[in-house]
């Protein structure tokens, strides 16, 4: 009797469904009947079958020679595989150990998984619009020859690559101003907010005052970008998680250019009226009344604008503000684009009383040497950051490709696409001059740097993982666009997961940010829900075990890595992407979400970090933050001199690494005024030997009875400006009554 199977039959045209008979087993008699060659017995042809189909068919326990033992491949049934051998078969664990399931125990069960191993990928009910729509790139694949579809792929990267040069490039060809780039958290002159820096009376930094303006050119997403992460003391306030702005209208000299321009809110008469836009021609100095551009005089409180007179460091001409209604204006434009960025027009305008702010940005209420003030620059052309132009278009771009082509193809030609994007445009790890090729020239060699052994971890990710979702035979395009959307989501970490008021998983960290614990607990309820789901996944695949195995390796070694002296345990968000994406090797939807996130994260670590490490030492953990060097003396004060200032030893100078700090470094005001061995000096004494702290303190005893000085002080080698241990905490001295109030405890 004639066995009836049905096949998948293969043409080298279509691929369609045919039936046929099969011949009786094997029988010399007939042999010579037989027309057709190509038509073996019925065992012959089922092997050959199994091994060109080989994933449509799947042998139950050890291979048996029994024909009837086989699983039989079959074509999906109702466009549903759920029945398909490939993705339910039983589970060949139980037949080694030789108990039916029913018989397993409960842990058992847990550890091998289920009698029917099960890993369905998504799937569409074929009369659905969403099986059209899924089963379209398998046409398209089908229907052009590959040597076609590659071409149209090779003319889409070209087109793509154009189209980023252009907007990177032509902005430029319109103006030939002089244009200085700047990050957010870049400051002009000075380079960096830490201590004294700018050595004595900030003689390495400056200039205080400039008779001509600069352009300064700002990129976007300066909301967040002017933020300090590491504590930053200004007066006697510790400055964190905020942007590093100090003032309002006027600033102080060491603040983030860009971050004070975002910050800088203009009123809609400010941006209408072109008058309006000049910043103030006259002064009267002490009066506070500022004359504007358009002839209008506005009255400020002595309290809110003051300035020195000539005897003092600002003269006159240097003292520009903007009408009252365009500062204060309350809701108005910024400066800046947040999305786009923009030019602003910077002038240095000597230094200032106090500065004030009524907004988000710091209060400092006393003296410094120096200051600046913003105005919108005359053109624009030339200021836009095309970063978002760019997004937009490789959204396009990447949607496309990864929806027709292959999935090898797709998955290869977008990480390396991605990866570059990110690293050169949406968030590249040095500035550049698109007008300056070196400085184009360095990030590219930067770049390659971290590419290629990023290509490895992707490869090893890729056979080890990803494939197993991405397999062609049963991946489906439309949830190819879902891991996609949320590989964005990773890729894009600075303007999505850095916006969440988590720093870094500290209970000290966590709770100096507001809703940083809330936020916290979200982010863990997450992680813990998917691990439960995508484990569960893994349970049905039969593979948990393995898993299990791995992650417990892995999370030993953090462990033991989090055990070695001196060194703090750092997972870095791309180490945290390699070390979860093991774990979504199944065909499930999570699979699709959360390989997607990871792939983001460890691209767009690495493109942004380097390879940072998963050991870091505490002085690298305090990210510049002070409590690494040495420890700064104490402070002292007496009522029988009230305006000197002393101090006492610290023990730490014993300290062999410490033998040159033979000195002190006193600063006042967050700039240093002196460096010497003496253990207690006077204000008068500091008047005396320094001219510019003399004119300051003079110039503000016109307006005040008493000027109010922080002071803070720290040991140093007085023949190396940049040997500087830890400062103290500051002091508030009020000159000349006298008035002292104690540092609190710790280092600065």
């Amino acid at each position: 009797m004639s066995m009836k199977k049905k096949y998948i039959k293969l043409n080298n045209e279509n691929l369609e469904l045919e039936t046929f008979s099969l011949p009786k087993e094997y029988d010399s008699k007939i042999e010579n009947n037989i027309e057709d060659e190509r038509i073996q017995n019925s065992k012959t042809l089922h092997h050959s079958f199994i091994n060109v189909f080989e994933p449509y068919s799947k042998l139950s326990g050890k291979e048996q020679k029994d024909e009837g033992n086989l699983i039989e491949g079959k074509a999906v049934e109702n466009g549903s595989p759920l029945t398909d051998p490939l993705f339910v078969y039983p589970n060949e664990k139980y037949c080694e150990m030789g108990i039916s399931y029913e018989e397993t125990g409960v842990f058992k069960k847990l550890w091998y998984g289920p009698e029917n191993i099960n890993d369905v990928p998504p799937f569409f009910n074929p009369s659905s619009w969403m099986f059209k729509v899924n089963e379209f790139p398998k046409y398209y694949q089908y229907r052009i020859n590959k040597t076609t579809r590659f071409l149209i792929l090779a003319l889409a990267t070209i087109i793509h690559l154009v189209f980023t040069v252009c907007f990177i490039y032509l902005p430029y060809i319109s103006t030939s101003e002089n244009i200085i780039p700047m990050e957010c958290n870049s400051r002009m002159n000075y380079p960096s907010q830490n201590n004294n820096i700018c050595g004595l009376n900030l003689k390495n930094c400056g200039p205080f005052e400039s008779t001509e303006d600069q352009i300064v050119r700002c990129p976007a997403l300066c909301d967040r970008g002017g933020w300090v992460y590491a504590p930053v003391t200004v007066g006697d306030d510790r400055i964190r998680y905020q942007s590093y702005v100090i003032g309002e209208t006027y600033y102080r000299a060491d603040s983030f250019v860009c971050a004070a321009a975002y910050s800088q809110k203009l009123s809609p008469k400010s941006y209408k009226n072109s008058d309006d836009k000049q910043l103030a021609k006259s002064s009267e100095p002490g009066t506070g009344k500022i004359t504007s551009g358009s002839g209008k005089v506005t009255t400020y409180s002595a309290t809110k604008k003051k300035a020195f007179t000539e005897n003092k460091i600002l003269s006159d001409s240097n003292k520009y503000f903007r009408d009252a209604d365009e500062v204060f204006g309350g809701q108005g434009k910024s400066l800046i684009s947040r999305f786009f960025g923009g030019c602003v027009k910077i002038r240095h305008v000597g230094a200032q009383l106090e500065f004030s702010a009524s907004n988000e940005n710091i209060d400092f209420d006393s003296f410094y040497p120096s200051s600046f003030v913003l105005e919108e620059a005359p053109f624009s052309a030339s200021c836009v950051d095309p970063r978002f132009y760019l997004l937009a278009i490789n959204v396009v771009f990447f949607c496309l490709v990864f929806y027709f082509y292959e999935s090898i193809v797709s998955f290869w030609w977008l990480v390396t696409e991605a990866f570059w994007f990110q690293a050169v445009v949406m968030d590249p790890a040095v500035l550049i001059d698109p007008r300056d090729v070196t400085t184009i020239a360095e990030l590219v060699s930067i770049t390659t740097q971290k590419f290629l052994p990023l290509c490895f971890i992707l490869y090893v990710l890729y056979i080890t993982t990803i494939d197993k979702t991405f397999n062609d035979k049963y991946v489906s395009p439309i949830w190819k666009l879902f891991w996609l959307t949320f590989f964005w989501v990773g890729l894009l970490n600075n303007i999505t997961f850095d916006r969440l008021p988590v720093d870094r998983l500290t209970i000290s960290d966590l709770k100096e940010q507001s809703g940083g614990i809330a936020a916290t607990l979200l982010l863990l309820s997450i992680i813990t829900g998917s691990a439960i789901i995508q484990g569960y996944s893994l349970w049905k695949a039969g593979v948990f075990r393995t898993y299990f195995k791995l992650y417990i390796i892995f999370v030993s070694g953090l462990v033991l890595l989090g055990l070695i002296p001196g060194m703090g345990l750092r997972i870095h968000h791309y180490i945290l992407g390699i070390l979860l994406l093991p774990g979504c090797a199944t065909r499930g939807k999570l699979a699709y979400i959360l390989q997607g996130v990871l792939i983001g994260l460890i691209l767009n670590g690495i493109a942004r970090w380097d390879y940072a490490s998963i050991i870091e030492t505490q002085s690298a953990l305090l990210r510049g933050s002070a409590g690494d060097a040495a420890k700064p003396p104490v402070l002292n004060h007496t009522e029988a001199e009230p305006i000197a200032i002393s101090w006492s030893p610290s023990s730490d100078i014993a300290s062999p690494l410490n033998t040159d700090f033979i000195g002190y470094s006193l600063l006042m005001n967050d700039f240093e005024v002196y460096v010497g061995t003496n253990t207690t000096v006077t204000i008068t004494k500091i008047m005396e030997s320094n001219d510019l702290a003399k004119k300051l303190i003079n110039g503000a005893l016109l307006y005040e009875d008493s000027v109010k000085l922080y002071i803070r002080v720290a040991s140093c080698d007085p023949n190396d400006s940049n040997k500087r241990g830890d400062y103290t905490n500051a002091a508030v001295l009020y000159y000349p009554s006298g008035n002292w109030t104690d540092p609190l405890p710790g280092v600065t």
